[in-house]
């Protein structure tokens, strides 16, 4: 059960970097820092990201 949180944590990882990277483009487009925090703050995506960063903190934490 370990592996299987660690890997879903990988995946959402990887789902959430790759929509913060492409969704850089807001600064090309006049967007400030903390437009952009607050744009991606309302994106489900950006919460994969955390998530998946929690899950392997709390998988690598608890051992097992």
């Amino acid at each position: 059960m370990k592996y299987f949180f660690y890997l879903l944590g990988i995946f959402l990882i990887s789902i959430g970097l790759l929509y913060v990277v492409s969704t850089l483009n807001l600064f090309v487009i006049g967007y400030n820092f903390f437009d952009f925090i607050h744009f991606m703050i309302r994106k489900i995506h950006f919460w994969f990201l955390i998530a998946g960063i929690f899950l392997i903190i709390v998988t690598l934490w608890i051992g097992g």
